[in-house]
């Protein structure tokens, strides 16, 4: 009896470990990752020369997810934060042919003219109940907020960052583009030139993992009439948290769908171990380029980081509702015949973490 208490003590310590090892030891995945795959006829290729990027967690969770609004405390909350206090709001509703119907849309108006504001949101309303399926907030200065009056890019980091940890606690800064260029204004001789800022995107943090910002965007909400009842497909578009520091410090914030965490529907999902990500990316990247090949002569795909991530993904068992899922984000750029193409965080390829589903990030699904 006293052996069996000493084994099963043992197997509590041995499970117990292993519960506690990091998510990077759980699916075996490394530091860094370099290969090159080549498309089936050997025209096309996939360079990897990439940074393996894991949350530093030992679970992840699933949730259930829906779009928020942007609340009227918020709005006075940036208020305050830059000072304004002589504004008023103006109310409006807009509709548009293919069922998308806006409301609660708020234009602040400003004493002083170089300040602007705007919350708009878009509600679907369909046979069942009303859904948000997209919110904008926007606060911005006048496009005369030109050249650049810090001394670096970690100068305009830091004014971001203050203002992000402000208004936003649960988002970090999660990448950079220094090239950004605002606005185009016409000078005093007459002259256009660009409004140089720089952009900092930022990613809201839920259990220390971060809902990646991604170039990618929904490129549609489908609506489609199906014997003679309306339809619809509503996917969720990606939250959007970005900031323009210029010239006079902090020139635009924009967050757009927002949305608000729910159930937890699964304390510790099971997740694929890396080599079998890698398999199933090889196979579908492979897959990708080689329909490109009857157009192109130069047809290459490098990849310089590989990130484990949440993405709000729709539920393939209910159109209408949403779940924060793990997914494998290939970042990186596109060479073609026409040069390359390297956006900040372009996701090449996005895998979901538990399954292995290639996800079209064009439709979120």
């Amino acid at each position: 009896m006293k052996r069996m208490i000493i084994i099963l003590l043992v197997w509590i310590i041995l499970c117990s470990c292993a519960f506690a090892d990091r998510i990077r030891e759980q699916i075996d995945a490394p530091a860094s990752y370099q290969h090159t795959f080549d498309s089936p006829s050997g025209q096309s290729h996939i360079f990897v020369d990439a940074e393996v990027v894991v949350p530093d967690v030992e679970k992840i969770s699933l949730y259930r997810v829906a779009a928020c609004t942007v609340p009227e405390s918020f709005v006075d909350k940036v208020l305050d934060y830059f000072g304004i206090q002589d504004f008023s709001a103006v109310q409006s509703a807009v509709s548009n042919p293919a069922g998308l119907v806006s409301v609660d849309n708020s234009f602040w108006e400003f004493t002083e003219p170089e300040t602007g504001m705007i919350v708009l949101t878009r509600t679907m309303l369909t046979s069942l109940e009303d859904r948000t399926v997209e919110t904008i907030f926007e606060y911005s200065l006048s496009s005369e907020n030109t050249g650049r009056l810090f001394s670096s890019e970690s100068e305009a980091w830091e004014i971001a960052d203050n203002a992000v940890a402000e208004l936003f606690p649960d988002h970090i800064c999660y990448s950079t583009d220094s090239g950004i260029y605002s606005a185009v204004y016409e000078d005093e001789s007459g002259t256009f030139a660009e409004n140089d800022v720089c952009r900092f995107y930022y990613a809201r943090l839920i259990d220390h993992i971060p809902a990646a910002h991604t170039f990618n965007y929904i490129i549609n909400l489908d609506y489609e009439s199906m014997s003679g009842e309306d339809s619809y497909s509503l996917e969720m578009p990606y939250e959007l948290l970005y900031v323009d520091v210029g010239a006079a410090g902090i020139c635009r914030i924009v967050w757009e769908n927002p949305f608000q965490i729910g159930e937890k529907l699964t304390e510790r999902c099971a997740l694929l171990p890396f080599d079998r990500i890698i398999s199933i990316f090889s196979t579908a990247a492979s897959l990708s380029i080689a329909g490109c090949e009857s157009r192109l002569t130069v047809n290459n795909m490098s990849i310089d980081r590989i990130e484990l991530n949440y993405m709000v993904l729709q539920d393939k068992n209910n159109p209408l509702e949403y779940i924060l899922t793990p997914v494998w984000d290939f970042f990186g750029s596109r060479t073609t015949d026409y040069g390359e193409f390297a956006y900040t965080d372009y996701s090449l390829c996005t895998i979901n973490a538990t399954d292995g589903t290639v996800i079209d990030r064009k439709y979120g699904y």
